[in-house]
């Protein structure tokens, strides 16, 4: 590798800054510039073709870059398909940060006919985010809720997740108000998974509710009683 940070004595010229730039868009933020260094480094430490087997090793790495080419090639024919089924359902889900196309065709496919549910709770009961009470004597109480839609609820999580991740940088998060919404429920003594889980809860009933009169998405301000 030369000062400038390119890689010499093979068909592959890039500088680390470039690198780190894609580093840093595919990731969120996550890699960088500094991670770009070490990976340049490392190809270029392997540059040396006199290893044994070098001959085999390469024609497994060849091999390993073409399926992931044909992978990706795939993957782009599948979400076009996605995006043009999508669009002859009414529902704009895609306007709220954090859902994607996939992750809307997801939520679609999972709740199917949205007036199957007569309010949000009855979707946060289907899709296993509310809690089981049971009653004995003159006590209730809330236990976890395994027995519903594990495949909708570990949408909804990883949802709620990506919305208050701030990333290794600290940079916004993708939803402020969901982020503010899980800090609260910590200073009110929720546990982080108890606390992820209201935020769940209120993405569920944005969800039903942009669902149900097919309206986009508006941030929401959740107001500070709510205790849900």
């Amino acid at each position: 590798m030369d000062n400038e940070g390119y890689i010499t004595g093979v068909e592959l010229s890039v500088t680390k800054e470039d690198l780190g730039e894609l580093l840093y868009n595919s990731s969120s933020g996550f890699f960088g510039v500094g991670h770009a260094e070490k990976i340049l480094m490392l190809v270029e430490r392997d540059g040396d073709t006199s290893t044994k087997f070098q001959e085999t090793r390469d024609f497994i790495v060849s091999h390993c870059i073409k399926e992931l080419k044909h992978c990706t090639k795939e993957m782009d024919v599948i979400e076009r398909e996605i995006k043009s089924l999508m669009k002859k359902f009414p529902y704009k889900l895609e306007t709220m940060p954090g859902i994607e196309t996939i992750t809307a065709a997801a939520i679609v496919s999972e709740i199917g006919d949205i007036r199957r549910f007569a309010s949000a709770n009855k979707l946060l009961r289907y899709s296993g985010i509310s809690p089981v009470s049971c009653s004995s004597g003159d006590k209730d109480k809330n236990f976890r809720n395994r027995q519903g839609n594990r495949r909708l609820y570990e949408i909804f999580r990883n949802i709620a997740a990506r919305s208050i991740c701030k990333g290794r940088n600290n940079q916004s998060p993708v939803n402020d108000a969901f982020l503010s919404y899980y800090n609260k429920k910590i200073t009110q003594g929720k546990t982080r998974r108890q606390a992820l889980i209201a935020v769940m809860s209120q993405i569920a009933k944005i969800v039903y509710s942009m669902m149900r009169d097919e309206r986009a998405y508006v941030k929401p301000t959740i107001s500070k009683t709510n205790n849900t």
